[in-house]
Order: structure tokens, then sequence, then C-alpha cells
């Protein structure tokens, strides 16, 4: 996920898609968030598995400066 860090952001949508949601923080930057859900044969039967990685984009919306993983 780091080799995003410095890419512009249109080349993450270009590549990842649009993001499942886009929110603003009170310092200007933007999170693009992308969350996938699925269900996993797990051994006592089906596992819902999800993961969510919000990437920081600066203020101008340009570059993304950062990310944060949960849950993959």
């Amino acid at each position: 996920m780091a080799r995003w860090h410095g890419a512009k952001v249109k080349e993450l949508v270009a590549k990842l898609g649009a993001p499942t949601t886009r929110s603003r923080l009170s310092n200007g930057e933007w999170v693009y968030t992308y969350a996938r859900t699925s269900t996993v044969r797990g051994p006592s039967g089906p596992e819902r598995f999800s993961c969510v990685v919000n990437y920081r984009v600066d203020a101008r919306g340009e570059l993304v400066v950062g990310h944060r993983i949960q849950g993959c």
C-alpha cells in the first residue's frame, strides 16, 4: 500500500476504481475509503472477511500522502 504514497489520486482511482466513500478531514485532506467484504470457507463453516483501506490525499486532492488498513 505504501507504494501509492506520492502517487496522483487519479492514478489510484484509475487502478482501484471509485472509492466506496470519500470524506474530508478538518485539516483539508481527503480520505478515500476502499472497503471489500466476502465470505470464505472456515473450519466451522462460512466466515465473513472484510478489508478496509483508507488513503489520505493532500488538501489539494492531488497526491496520496498516507494510508491505514483495517481487518485485512
